[in-house]
């Protein structure tokens, strides 16, 4: 780890055993303007403001009595892959460790009203710093953070200013008093917290999170169009975790409008998608969902539970009434009747019918104050279920016509995958009884 000195704003390489105690810096990059690490050893280029910042980031770290202090564009080589893949994979430990972050509103003017405290010089607009993927992490993990604006006039620390940062961010007063405490919350909750972000490459969506989910996986750029890395952050959550909630997302109706050319599939309807999100900014309406509730079981509840070696999926039985006798003038009558009921029943089939809802082991707690399971849409289609409707997700009690036999999927061997623009679309599929 390379630390600069915060006296002489010398650089120094250290090893994993001997990291002195350190500050951090968190900061939204100017193009063109920052300090790379050849810059530093070339000379710094005083002329950028880049080289302002990191001086000023070492002269408040030392009134601090931090002799160390680490700043992202000048202590990573970029230019090495295996030192890049490294770091991204350590930031957030770097951050969590650090004695103290100084967070640095290059857009922000110290206002006198403290409901602008976040905003924008001359903008009603928040500062761009809650806008970038990377910093979500660099507002979790630290034990201390102070925030300054561009003058750099300290504006207060994170206990401070939690609940001006719970407007800003969406993020819960609970989990913004440092700590990991953040974890608690579900995972779609924690991807709601992204959804609203951005970062420069898209994979780095994916990566900026592994610190969030407490994760680790291969960093790899301009992967291949049938792999992603958001897709494979959420498989490694699908592996690890016992939380339905990674279900609970619908599309917003203007992310399949940007994709309109690439989002038609060949055998698949427009509302059909898989079960796993195509972007973080499907979590969006997911910031109050919670896995705190009436857990579904494994011996005859409801629910779509998933474990490390299946996915379980209930599945309504046929149930046989008693014959009854009608009398032949009424036939013409029932034959009508019968008419009109299947007419009702294609209605349901293409819209919603209680065979297509299925039960999440997550909740949302509603305006009464009670939890609302939350609900997927499926159609049944060749070889299994497909998700669909996946603009929208039900927020109601489990219909009783489904609280009965379990069925389990491996997915290893049966679920079907489906790939359009570097997604997979994941079918349930069914084989046989839960054995008891």
């Amino acid at each position: 780890m390379r630390l600069l000195h915060t006296t002489n704003i010398s650089q120094h390489k250290f090893s994993d055993g001997d990291i002195p105690k350190y500050a951090i810096l968190s900061h939204r990059w100017v193009e063109n303007e920052e300090i790379s690490l050849n810059d530093f050893k070339e000379g710094p280029l005083r002329d950028k403001s880049g080289w302002a910042k990191i001086q000023q980031s070492c002269k408040f770290a030392k009134s601090l009595n931090h002799d160390w202090i680490w700043i992202d564009t000048c202590c990573i080589d970029k230019s090495n892959s295996e030192e890049l893949s490294e770091a991204i994979k350590s930031m957030y430990h770097w951050y969590r460790n650090a004695e103290c972050c100084l967070t640095y509103l290059c857009d922000v003017s110290k206002d006198s009203d403290p409901s602008r405290i976040f905003k924008v010089k001359g903008s009603s607009k928040d500062s761009e710093w809650f806008r970038r993927g990377w910093t979500l992490q660099e507002l979790l993990a630290p034990r201390q953070l102070r925030f300054y604006d561009m003058e750099w006039n300290y504006l207060g620390t994170r206990s401070q200013l939690v609940n001006e940062l719970q407007t800003v961010t969406g993020i819960d007063i609970k989990y913004l008093q440092g700590g990991t405490t953040f974890r608690n919350a579900c995972i779609a909750t924690r991807m709601s917290w992204m959804a609203n972000r951005t970062t420069k490459r898209k994979e780095d969506m994916a990566y900026s999170m592994l610190g969030i989910f407490n994760l680790t996986m291969p960093i790899v750029y301009g992967e291949d169009e049938r792999e992603h890395a958001f897709e494979r952050l959420q498989e490694l959550l699908l592996g690890k975790h016992y939380d339905d909630s990674l279900f609970a997302w619908r599309i917003p109706h203007d992310f399949i409008g940007a994709q309109s050319q690439s989002w038609e599939l060949d055998g698949w309807r427009r509302d059909e998608w898989g079960m796993l999100a195509p972007h973080p900014c499907c979590f969006a309406e997911s910031q109050h969902f919670t896995v705190v509730g009436e857990e579904i079981g494994r011996a005859g509840r409801p629910g779509l539970a998933v474990t490390k070696d299946s996915i379980d999926l209930p599945q309504a039985p046929l149930i046989f009434k008693k014959r009854v006798a009608i009398p032949l003038w009424t036939i013409p009558g029932v034959m009508l009747g019968l008419v009109i009921a299947a007419l009702i029943m294609r209605v349901l089939v293409e819209g919603e019918s209680l065979n297509d809802i299925y039960p999440l082991n997550c909740w949302q707690r509603g305006e009464d104050g009670k939890l609302h399971r939350v609900q997927l849409y499926l159609r049944p289609g060749p070889g299994g279920y497909r998700r669909c409707r996946s603009t929208e997700l039900r927020l109601d009690e489990v219909p009783r016509s489904i609280r009965n036999m379990m069925r389990y999927v491996k997915p290893k061997e049966v679920v079907g995958i489906y790939r359009t623009f570097g997604v997979k679309r994941l079918s349930i599929i069914v084989l046989q009884p839960q054995p008891a």
